[in-house]
């Protein structure tokens, strides 16, 4: 069974209240979640390797630079920086090797569950909106120096340019993301939360 079929049976079960963490409705959705995981890491796998690659790439280009300036070396250090510290908290979504160990009708496994849906929010409304604002000074750190020779107008037009197309794209990946977010896993959310009161 699928990611979308998986969402489909959960999502027309009965109330929380109703059914209990041995039934085939609590089973659904504890599937759906762990699928939900594993697309996570799947993810987190894509965008690791991506991110080493953009950071070899970016130092392998400062290294061909003749007399490199200290802006580009302050914008490829804060982007290499940036890019291990978002992998690190985007890896921090999936559940480590301990989740195994737990029984899935466990508080335990629950509470572990929400905190790492949770979590997904914080990362959607905070820290990538962090990453972006660094994204954007790096960028700009390192258009001091490449922009050099250019008119001081075409100079501050490309700054402001690059500024707001890149806050506005993600923006609205945000916008997009957390509408989808906000029909998917917080319904997930809260019955597992209604769940886990029970169980008390």
């Amino acid at each position: 069974m699928n990611l979308d079929e998986l969402k489909s049976d959960w999502q027309s079960m009965d109330k929380p209240s109703t059914f209990e963490v041995d039934s085939k409705q609590f089973k659904k959705m504890i599937n759906y979640f762990e699928q939900i995981q594993q697309k996570t890491r799947k993810e987190n796998i894509i965008m690791s390797i991506l991110f080493v690659l953009s950071i070899a790439f970016l130092w392998a280009m400062y290294s061909f630079m003749n007399n490199a300036s200290w802006w580009v070396w302050s914008g490829v250090s804060i982007l290499s920086v940036e890019m291990v510290a978002a992998a690190v908290f985007a890896w921090y979504r999936n559940t480590g090797k301990k989740w195994k160990q737990l029984r899935r009708e466990s508080q335990q496994y629950l509470s572990l569950a929400i905190r790492k849906l949770k979590y997904r929010k914080f990362l959607m409304l905070v820290i990538i909106p962090i990453y972006t604002l660094l994204l954007i000074v790096a960028i700009n750190l390192i258009y001091i120096d490449v922009l050099s020779d250019l008119r001081l107008l075409w100079r501050w037009a490309i700054h402001c340019g690059v500024s707001v197309v890149l806050a506005g794209f993600v923006g609205f990946e945000i916008r997009r993301r957390y509408r989808r977010e906000q029909q998917e896993i917080t319904p997930l959310i809260d019955e597992f939360e209604a769940i886990k009161e029970g169980m008390d």
